[in-house]
């Protein structure tokens, strides 16, 4: 299936994994080694299929091996990217991969309330 008129995968990998043949034009000289998908903890996407395969095979098991979804953008970046990796190894379809709980603050901590004087003392 060449034609992309035609075409009903909507993504690359799709395409991949089910052996159409469709470019792109998009990493014509990348290699998995090289793509980031995590920017905050800088993890490529061999980074990631190598845990999956090695049995890290949900999110939540993923963000404590790897830190992915841990940086300062909590995971906006990376997270539907992950999924869909998810999603492709296990068969599922992406809004069938289970979100990962989100853990906020329990109690705002200013840095002023943590401030120590040369003393020893809290200002």
């Amino acid at each position: 299936m060449t034609n992309s008129q035609n075409h009903k995968c909507l993504d690359r990998r799709a395409c991949e994994i089910y052996n159409h043949r469709l470019d792109f034009g998009l990493g014509r000289n990348m290699n998995d080694e090289k793509i980031i998908i995590c920017r905050c903890e800088d993890i490529t996407i061999e980074e990631i299929r190598a845990a999956i395969a090695d049995g890290y095979t949900d999110f939540e098991e993923l963000k404590r091996f790897l830190r992915v979804g841990m940086g300062p953008c909590g995971g906006r970046t990376c997270l539907p990217l992950i999924r869909r990796e998810l999603a492709i190894f296990r068969g599922l379809p992406v809004d069938e991969v289970a979100l990962p709980a989100k853990r906020p603050p329990t109690q705002v901590t200013t840095f002023s309330s943590v401030a120590i004087s040369s003393e020893g003392e809290a200002k």
